[in-house]
């Protein structure tokens, strides 16, 4: 009668808990089962969503259950393949979740493909981040895929959104390992306790590890600050600079910062600071970032309910120029003892040789050119050997960008920082063919993830981000490659 239950159940959503949020987590279990047996607890009282409902950022999300039958009789009286039809099941999903701007999926064995479906056919609509425990990603049920393999699975779903692939070694029958963790490179993780192998197909979800817990708490903390999540915040006005609480503070020049925040030494790197990708306490209300954008800091502090927020673009604030330069020019030559009496015969350069927004005007970039020219000293009356030392300090600025985000990243395990460089000249090239010149962010993500799965990498949703904020602007919704960047990776 269990089974008969199952074949015949029509697709229902169960409240689980209702916070008013924007955000919902849905609870989807797999073939033969309901949602909450499929998530029960191993030997201890409740269910999976016991263990995350109260940990933040899950502990502001609304949470659902969501079961569906094998063969529904509406799918036979309008004339649809009534089995396992996950595609027309997603449509009625979406039906009772539309209102949400981000789905948590956390799916066990076949709902993953069901949660899969979903994506493929709304990730446009929704930000989507997929847990996928025990999913059989491989295989090719006939029941699911069908006879003539109509796919349900749009291949390019996968780069627009988050997703966690789950296994275990105690499941060695139904779901092994290498048959969870398919698709483009992301997210993955593989239980290695023999402690549960009684447990083998539930194991992960009727039996969750800590560690997989604690990096679900993290890459759900990720998500929602990032450009993948559907919450948008406009950017406070300029006026209510005043008094505010937190300050962000960003420029693409290191030196700027610098000079701005009276700060030396330690790099400007929010990055690193476990409170933004984890849940941890802003220690500090100044948030500075050598960088060109600072979306993700700013929808961290929304998310964590500080209104009073003031954003300082340096580089708007503080426009770099010709002028600027020419007066540095002036302030070396006199900094220098010469015997002559015209100082300015020893003069690096000349500005006019230059268009007036190369990239002579941006503070870092100029001591490295200075620094060149010295070096291999470079005469003002050499006009090609000034041009191709300014071709030069183009490939070591480009290399320091390329450095610090390699830094800052997760890649570093796996590729070495002259491949990295490489591939991110590559990404960028082909950020530089869009079509328009500001982009939605679910555009660049593409890109950048597609890029990294060709050369086979796995790219996290925070690397990404972190890519993102230190190459191109933003407005809070579109994006664009900033000034320097774009002069940067252009240049061979």
């Amino acid at each position: 009668m269990k089974i008969l239950g199952y074949y015949f159940r029509s697709a229902q959503i169960d409240p689980i808990l209702l916070r008013g949020s924007d955000t919902i987590v849905i609870f989807v279990h797999g073939i033969l089962s309901k949602s909450k047996d499929a998530f029960k607890l191993h030997n201890q009282k409740g269910h999976f969503w016991d263990r995350i409902k109260d940990v933040y950022p899950f502990s502001t999300f609304d949470f659902a259950m969501f079961s569906y039958g094998k063969i529904d009789v509406s799918f036979i009286l309008e004339k649809e393949w009534p089995i396992n039809n996950l595609t027309r099941i997603s449509f009625e999903l979406y039906g009772a979740i539309s209102r949400y701007k981000n789905v948590i999926f956390i799916a066990h064995s076949q709902g993953g493909l069901l949660a899969k479906t979903y994506s493929s056919l709304y990730w446009s609509r929704q930000g989507v981040f997929l847990v996928t425990l025990h999913t059989p990603h491989r295989n090719k049920s006939i029941t699911v895929m069908r006879v003539n393999d109509n796919k349900i699975w749009d291949d390019s779903a996968s780069f627009h959104v988050s997703h966690i692939f789950c296994g275990s070694i105690n499941d060695n029958k139904i779901v092994k390992p290498d048959n969870a963790i398919m698709g483009c490179k992301d997210i993955e993780y593989i239980s290695y306790d023999r402690t549960k192998k009684s447990l083998g197909h539930s194991h992960l979800s009727q039996s969750p590890d800590p560690e997989l817990i604690e990096k679900l708490k993290n890459q759900a903390n990720v998500f929602i600050n990032s450009g993948l999540s559907r919450n948008f915040y406009p950017y406070p006005e300029t006026s209510a600079f005043k008094g505010m609480s937190v300050e962000l503070i960003f420029s693409r020049s290191e030196i700027k910062l610098r000079k701005y925040t009276k700060k030396e030494g330690s790099p400007f790197e929010p990055w690193r600071t476990s409170c933004f990708h984890e849940k941890t306490s802003l220690t500090s209300n100044v948030v500075a970032q050598n960088g060109c954008s600072v979306n993700y800091f700013f929808r961290y502090l929304k998310n964590n309910k500080i209104e009073k927020i003031s954003i300082h673009d340096l580089d708007y604030e503080y426009p770099d120029d010709v002028e600027s330069v020419e007066y540095k020019l002036y302030d070396f030559c006199f900094s220098e003892v010469y015997s002559e009496v015209n100082p300015y015969k020893h003069i690096p350069f000349f500005t006019s040789d230059f268009q007036k927004k190369s990239l002579i005007i941006n503070d870092d970039f100029y001591e490295i050119f200075l620094r060149r020219l010295i070096k291999k000293r470079i005469k003002n009356s050499d006009i090609n050997g000034v041009h191709e030392t300014y071709d030069h300090a183009i490939g070591e600025f480009r290399r320091t960008i390329s450095n610090r985000i390699y830094r800052l990243s997760t890649i570093k395990k796996d590729m070495s920082e002259g491949k990295f460089e490489i591939l991110l000249i590559n990404t960028v090239k082909k950020i530089l063919n869009l079509p328009e010149k500001k982009s939605e962010y679910l555009a660049i993500h593409e890109i950048i993830k597609k890029e990294f799965h060709k050369k086979q990498y796995r790219i996290s949703l925070l690397d990404i981000e972190v890519i993102v904020s230190l190459l191109m602007r933003s407005d809070g919704e579109l994006y664009w490659l900033d000034r320097d960047m774009r002069h940067a990776f252009r240049t061979k």
